[in-house]
């Protein structure tokens, strides 16, 4: 993925998302971002761990600056709703809090943050002030486990996060376990909610249901309604304003300091509400244990989420587990037994529910679950192909089909797409730039899937859609055989015609040409293979970089001369869309040149020479791309000292994720955190290393049969 960074302007450019403004701007954005519901506005009770690790998190320039650090650690879904759980570190990072609710279809953000905290007769601590032992999601299941102990050692604070399948919930227990040499005094537990179901929040309205035991907050121009409630009665209650440090409507996380609650049955106004629920705990002998459960609810009106909270109670959380640990058991169990090492299969296992996770039952998969410090909450086709690969290799193929549908039901008249997309299909506007051009990337995954499903009819039913496609393409070859102008892949740069771009242009027609012919279209398929070749002659005489041989990152306007900056990107000219093989001397040549410019001691890959993006450290996705090409070229070692590398760095972290950036100062994840697109290219790239080194795959089948 793609936050860049600082350019020689104002301007700066995220991931995709890029801005134009005055420093000022850049400097006061985060909190209007939060003060809108785009990221939690609850202050941590310390000071953010980011801000303690200033001098670790090298966030080079003020692009990074800008937008920080994911405060993510895993994600809890279930297709409808997603909500993130905070790890240690990060912008506004509350460890072992949710600190988003994505609904419908995880199109919009619904909650900034929700916490719990435990008052033990003198004082209130929440969970991100005590001390993290440790974070985790359990082997084969999405649920999140976080545990904190109190600085005395008196008590551990475990918290346990999932999503229900069967209902629009997430499901939250906090067990309080005495792990003092004394027995505890009874206490309270504390559960805050602060929402914010529409951008600002501003006409929330929060009220205490007595009857259903439940806070809800309603807001007429959000589409949706949320309540919170447990599986017994609180022994208090508050509904606050976000902010109010006075009155009735006292912010609910400012009253539960003296571990009582006023009992204010509603709130509205502000930038948005907040609630809580009190319950009490009994005295607890040495090692004894008291757990509560609580649930979010949402739906689409006040008695759809007051339907999911009563059928989350009627089950309770043990039952909620054990669906969740059938349905991932089942998820898991439609995936061919590859080879690897323990460590490695952990992994593996642990990518396959997270591309699971990140598809909406709209059939869109999204790059990430982070609202800010990045916002991946969005579509990109880029990602999204490389899940439907990784999803056809593996037998995903209902998976793989319905994201493909997805971006055919999204297309444009021209035959191209708008760069993000919500959860839902609607077109994210906001940094839009339109000339990312990434059709090729789609139909390209097309033959993917087709090669490992044999489901031809589906490219029959996108026929439409395809022929658009092409079309768009063709339309952009210029007189020189290159396309025109058109915005990187990174989302930075948009002053050439970028070997990349063009590549994919080359792998979207030739797959159509072939789809063509399996089809019978014989004059389709003539004509787009004709345009491909156009492309591909033009990009060996024009984006070959003398005398090296190697492929530049593009080629200069009128020039027809390639810029002689190596970005890691154009491996794609190799894999997957398949411009020159991994034998031919360009490919190698690329190969060279990217380990002299761009490989780091410990296996990341920098985008492109010059990228200081979070002090000039290695993506996930380029090194297992890399490794991938160097391995089909025949250079066995490079490509698994790579994959090894990147196997290293998921389990640096308790959630068995990849992210975007990797500091290999800190041994930490940066910029967006957990990521799909490096989840989705280690499961191809350690395919393609169970093949003897040297062997070409364009496509890879879950029947070992790889093309």
């Amino acid at each position: 993925m793609k936050l860049t960074a600082w350019k020689s302007s104002t301007r700066v450019t995220a991931r995709h998302p890029w801005l134009s403004g005055s420093l000022a701007c850049l400097v006061v954005l985060p909190t209007l971002l939060s003060a809108c519901g785009l990221q939690p506005a609850v202050a941590p009770n310390r000071l953010q761990a980011e801000n303690l690790q200033a001098q670790a998190i090298d966030k080079s320039g003020p692009g990074s600056w800008l937008f920080g650090v994911s405060p993510n650690f895993s994600q809890v879904s279930n297709g409808r709703v997603m909500s993130a759980v905070s790890r240690e570190f990060g912008r506004f990072a509350r460890p072992g809090a949710l600190i988003n609710m994505l609904y419908p279809q995880y199109s919009l953000n619904r909650l900034r943050v929700a916490a719990f905290g435990f008052h033990d007769g003198r004082n209130l601590k929440w969970a991100d002030e005590l001390r993290l032992v440790g974070q985790r999601v359990e082997p084969d299941t999405a649920r999140v486990v976080s545990t904190f102990q109190a600085a005395n050692g008196a008590y551990r604070l475990i918290i346990e996060d999932l999503a229900a399948r069967d209902s629009d919930v997430v499901a939250r227990r906090v067990t309080l376990e005495n792990t003092g040499p004394d027995a505890m005094k009874e206490g309270t537990l504390v559960s805050l909610a602060q929402f914010a179901l529409t951008l600002t929040g501003q006409r929330d309205r929060l009220i205490y249901d007595p009857a259903q035991q439940a806070l809800v907050v309603l807001n007429p121009e959000a589409g949706c309604a949320a309540a919170v409630g447990s599986d017994e009665e609180p022994v208090g209650f508050q509904c606050g304003i976000t902010g109010m440090a006075l009155g009735p409507s006292t912010a609910a996380g400012l009253d539960a300091k003296d571990g009582q609650l006023r009992g204010n049955r509603q709130a509205q106004g502000g930038l948005g509400t907040e609630g809580a629920l009190a319950f009490g705990v009994p005295s607890l002998a040495p090692g004894q244990r008291h757990s509560r459960t609580v649930y979010h609810a949402i739906g689409r009106d006040q008695a759809a989420a007051l339907q999911a909270l009563a059928s989350a109670r009627r089950q309770g959380f043990e039952a909620l587990l054990a669906a969740d640990t059938t349905f991932w058991g089942n998820h898991l169990a439609k995936a061919p037994a590859l080879p690897g090492t323990p460590r490695e299969k952990a992994v593996i296992r642990r990518a396959l529910i997270v591309m699971k996770q990140l598809q909406a039952e709209s059939g869109g998969l999204l790059a990430a679950a982070s609202t800010i410090s990045p916002a991946y909450k969005y579509v990109w086709l880029q990602d999204l192909t490389a899940d439907v690969r990784a999803l056809s290799a593996c037998g995903y193929f209902a998976e793989a089909r319905a994201a493909l549908d997805f971006v055919a039901r999204v297309q444009k008249a021209d035959g191209d797409w708008w760069v993000t997309y919500r959860g839902d299909g609607e077109p994210f506007k906001l940094w839009e730039h339109g000339s990312e051009w990434m059709g090729g990337w789609w139909v390209s995954a097309i033959g993917s899937y087709v090669d490992a499903s044999g489901d031809l009819g589906a490219a029959q039913r996108w026929w439409p859609q395809i022929e658009l496609a092409c079309a768009f393409m063709e339309r952009q070859i210029t007189s020189t055989g290159l396309i025109g102008i058109n915005m990187d892949l990174w989302e930075t740069y948009k002053d050439k015609s970028w070997t990349l771009t063009n590549a994919g242009f080359v792998g979207g027609l030739e797959t159509a040409a072939r789809l063509a012919e399996q089809s019978n279209r014989p004059a389709q398929a003539q004509r787009w293979r004709a345009s491909a070749e156009r492309i591909r002659q033009a990009l060996l005489v024009q984006a070959v970089v003398a005398p090296q041989g190697y492929f530049g990152k593009g080629v200069k306007p009128g020039a027809k001369q390639p810029d002689p900056i190596i970005d890691a990107s154009v491996l794609g000219a190799t894999w997957p869309f398949g411009v020159v093989n991994p034998q031919h001397p360009v490919t190698l040549a690329t190969v060279r040149r990217i380990q002299e410019r761009l490989l780091q001691a410990g296996g990341g890959v920098r985008r492109w020479e010059g990228d200081d993006w979070y002090g000039a450290q290695g993506w996930c996705e380029l090194t297992d791309w890399l490794a991938l090409v160097a391995h089909q070229g025949g250079n066995a070692a490079l490509a698994r000292r790579l994959h090894a590398a990147n196997t290293d760095k998921a389990h640096t972290t308790g959630s068995l994720q990849l992210g975007e950036v990797f500091d290999e100062r800190t041994g930490r994840f940066t910029s967006a955190f957990p990521l799909g697109w490096p989840m989705a290219q280690y499961v191809l790239t350690h395919i393609a290393l169970q093949q003897p080194a040297g062997r070409t795959l364009t496509n890879f089948s879950p029947t070992g049969q790889h093309r």
